[in-house]
């Protein structure tokens, strides 16, 4: 066994899962379509809610206690996107990691990233402090780094001051992620609106790229 796929009536959602999604805008300017309920062999029950806006459609994957774990672009051509992957496991070390960093984490998803410059890689998506952040190992199993998403009301000041400066307009509020990478460096990464690139902009406020 691998995964069961339920769908469900919205009103069947857990009250936490449905508090959260009505609190977005996907809830008031989009339509909601399909709701499901995913288990899967060895990681969390979640629920994804699909949500269409004209030609744009999003799953919206929740855990149980209503936290947004990720969005994905719902393309209508994968019969099995909600499959867990093939033959991708955590290694002992990888494992060891996580618990070390991230204690109390709830397991969601294992995946390798099939595009991109993280091409091969391994991406665990887990939930911490009620966040759902993306954790990623290269080839070797060695940490690289971790995101997730924050709303942009709580970002430092000049970091908002920088970007309503030089991006007046330009950027939802729920277009930011926070980044931290082995190396050390951290930074917000800011998808700019009409732009063919991300900006990293540092918690003082300076443009990194």
């Amino acid at each position: 066994w691998q995964m069961t796929e339920t769908d469900i009536p919205y009103m069947a959602l857990p009250q936490a899962v449905r508090k959260s999604f009505e609190a977005t805008e996907y809830h008031t300017s989009w339509r909601t379509d399909d709701v499901d309920k995913l288990e899967r062999k060895g990681v969390e029950t979640v629920y994804v809610i699909e949500v269409e806006k004209q030609n744009q459609e999003l799953d919206l994957y929740y855990s149980g206690e209503g936290v947004l774990i990720k969005k994905v672009v719902d393309t209508d051509d994968r019969d099995d996107q909600y499959l867990p992957a093939p033959n991708v496991t955590l290694t002992d070390e990888m494992r060891r990691f996580l618990d070390t960093k991230y204690p109390g984490l709830k397991l969601i998803e294992v995946d390798v990233e099939d595009e991109g410059r993280y091409a091969g890689y391994t991406e665990v998506d887990i939930i911490h402090e009620r966040f759902g952040k993306e954790v990623l190992f290269n080839k070797n199993g060695e940490w690289v780094l971790t995101s997730w998403e924050v709303h942009f009301s709580t970002l430092p000041e000049p970091v908002k001051n920088r970007i309503n400066d030089t991006y007046p307009g330009q950027v939802d509020d729920d277009d930011v992620e926070y980044v931290e990478e082995a190396t050390g460096c951290t930074y917000y990464l800011i998808d700019i609106e009409n732009s063919k690139q991300d900006v990293k902009i540092s918690a003082d406020g300076q443009i990194l790229n």
